[in-house]
């Protein structure tokens, strides 16, 4: 029992401090990514050397996070069947070392539940927030505006709202699990400006959709959740001016404003017969292209990953795809759309208790 009891609190350290020195040095693993990839494989491996060793046990696996590692395994699975058998096999492979670290997670929980998810949605909003004021400071915008900054920043305008959003519903529905209020205000005003800064469509509504589902999912009665979220609402609406007359219009809200009213994605013929030359054209092709490859394989998909090169083919210019419905049902097919809704029913299942 004590072998036990010492193997457990011992795999606990390995995976908190794996995952913590992950995404505190986040910015840093966003621009190299064998670094990333190495840590999670450092953790995994001692993990499971203490499970081997000082527990004499096979490698644990539970079988109600059954639909987590299909998730993350489905887009090399989908290699089998891809049109373009070499992409999927290198992105897939990419999006395993997303398992490790959902594997470390349970891990930790497995000895001290919510410890370390307490912290990390702390920790992710204000690293981001920091990385996104400097490379603001540094370059006037963190959406890439030339050729020379997107090969210094790369695609961290549409990562970093990705990396935040995630966290407002545990800072929104389990403020228990974090003892000071100041910390929970410091977290949800950097998901702010991270998104603010970012300038993404995407980031923006995805944030307004998480403190709306959050809000909607509070345990009270529907009065209670009512006057939270009217609070919430003159809260928000309160601190994005503030970002705003701080951080300055056009760095934020104008940008997102203008890039609406001038894009074709804003018109059913942008979407269905893309122009070249006008705003989001590589945007707009990937949707037409992409909501095409789902009516031509509903079932199965075209492969993980090879919507760029399918572009590059047909149109001489390629983007990866941004939409989430075109990824899992278009690339991997319909087992892999099956997969995105049920863990995302699981996911506000699980915040809904809290």
């Amino acid at each position: 029992m004590v072998i036990k009891t010492t193997a457990t609190r011992l795999k606990f350290i390995i995976c908190r401090n794996t995952l913590l020195v992950l995404f505190f040095l986040q910015p840093l693993f966003l621009f190299w990514y064998k670094g990333h990839f190495l840590t999670v494989l450092l953790g995994l491996s001692l993990v499971l050397f203490v499970d081997l060793s000082l527990r004499q046990s096979h490698v644990w696996f539970d079988r109600h996070q059954f639909v987590s590692y299909l998730f993350f395994l489905l887009p090399l699975v989908s290699m089998l069947w891809s049109r373009y058998p070499d992409e999927t096999l290198w992105r897939g492979s990419l999006v395993l070392v997303n398992a490790g670290i959902f594997y470390l997670m349970i891990r930790a929980n497995d000895f001290s539940p919510d410890a370390v998810i307490s912290k990390l949605v702390l920790i992710v909003p204000v690293v981001m927030a920091v990385l996104f004021v400097a490379i603001h400071v540094t370059f006037g915008s963190v959406r890439p505006e030339s050729r020379e900054m997107a090969d210094i920043v790369g695609s961290i305008s549409n990562v970093g709202p990705a990396m935040v959003v995630p966290c407002v519903p545990f800072l929104l529905l389990a403020p228990n699990l974090i003892r000071r209020r100041i910390y929970i205000w410091s977290a949800l005003v950097s998901c702010l400006v991270v998104v603010l800064l970012s300038q993404s469509r995407g980031g923006l509504l995805m944030v307004v959709i998480a403190v709306v589902m959050s809000l909607l999912l509070y345990p009270k009665k529907w009065s209670i959740r009512i006057i939270r979220m009217i609070k919430a609402c003159v809260t928000a609406i309160v601190l994005v001016s503030l970002l705003i007359v701080v951080m300055g219009l056009e760095n934020t809200a104008g940008s997102v404003l203008d890039r609406f009213k001038s894009s074709q994605l804003t018109s059913i013929e942008g979407l269905t017969d893309p122009s070249i030359g006008k705003k989001d054209y590589r945007r707009a092709l990937m949707y037409a292209e992409g909501f095409r490859l789902i009516l031509e394989e509903p079932v199965t998909g075209v492969g993980y990953g090879t919507l760029f090169r399918h572009l590059e083919e047909l149109h001489g210019r390629g983007t990866v795809s941004h939409n989430l419905i075109i990824t899992m049902w278009g690339e991997i097919g319909f087992i892999g759309l099956v997969s995105l809704f049920v863990l995302i029913g699981i996911v506000f299942t699980g915040l809904g208790k809290f």
